[in-house]
């Protein structure tokens, strides 16, 4: 998502070292096959864990700068690199074969799609892009209502650390406006990286998200033409119920 240009250099630190969903989409591709298209790949967690493990992977993102970074994990010339393609673009316009084995829209990228109808066309091209009995795993939050109203309006710290590259304390703020209605939570983000001398950089950078209900999503899913296979409550797999954190979708593409 170009939406995240600002704070690429950040994102790795969050999110580098997340490996709990990497067994699933590991068990999916070797089920059916490559290739595999990680929607919205960012840096290339899955899409580099996947090609690792032997797959022909493309990756697909909106910023420039998330795949820069993604491509400076690449040695050219490499195995590895003979199987990963990455490009820029939009998970609606993105345009392929019906070639794709596998597609992966991972931990929360889908509340990027910010309307109805931005959902239903991103849906309807990925599945443009699959094969015709090809596999869509989508990761959601699982919205709680409650909690967004706890905390909404709030300052929080979400967490810190040192950055292993500059040695800086590196601190991520967040907060939010909740808009019940359109089921949307505009954040803000903040960095700050705080020197050895004191001195804070902060970058800040907007954020709005779109959640959806599970329902809501498992009808998305059918009129894209998508048939459920099963759903998900956690990363390790758990059935889904009202607890749970996750609602993973496992989907076929239908039969036209």
């Amino acid at each position: 998502m170009a939406i995240y240009d600002p704070v690429a250099e950040f994102y790795d630190l969050e999110y580098g070292e997340f490996e709990a969903d990497l067994p699933l989409y590991l068990s999916l591709a070797r089920r059916v096959g490559s290739p595999v298209l990680d929607v919205g790949c960012g840096t290339g967690r899955v899409t580099l864990a996947l090609a690792r493990a032997g797959f022909q992977v493309t990756g697909i993102d909106e910023s420039a700068a998330m795949l820069a970074r993604a491509r400076s994990k690449i040695e050219v010339g490499t195995p590895l690199s003979e199987r990963i393609t990455l490009i820029q673009a939009h998970a609606a316009r993105y345009q392929s074969p019906p070639s794709y084995r596998l597609a992966v829209v991972a931990i929360g990228t889908f509340a990027h799609f910010l309307t109805t109808s931005d959902q239903i066309e991103t849906l309807i091209n990925v599945r443009r892009c699959l094969a015709p009995d090809g596999v869509l795993v989508v990761d959601m939050v699982h919205p709680d209502p409650f909690s967004f109203i706890q905390y909404d309006g709030q300052l929080l710290l979400h967490w810190e650390q040192a950055d292993p590259a500059t040695g800086c304390l590196v601190q991520k703020w967040l907060t939010y406006r909740l808009d019940s209605v359109l089921q949307m939570q505009y954040y803000s983000i903040l960095y700050d990286v705080i020197g050895s001398d004191g001195t804070v950089r902060r970058t800040v950078a907007p954020l709005p998200l779109r959640y959806t209900f599970r329902y809501e999503a498992e009808l998305l899913l059918d009129r894209a033409g998508f048939a459920l296979e099963k759903i998900y409550g956690s990363h390790e797999l758990d059935d889904y119920g009202a607890t749970s954190e996750r609602m993973i979708f496992v989907t076929r593409n239908k039969p036209i």
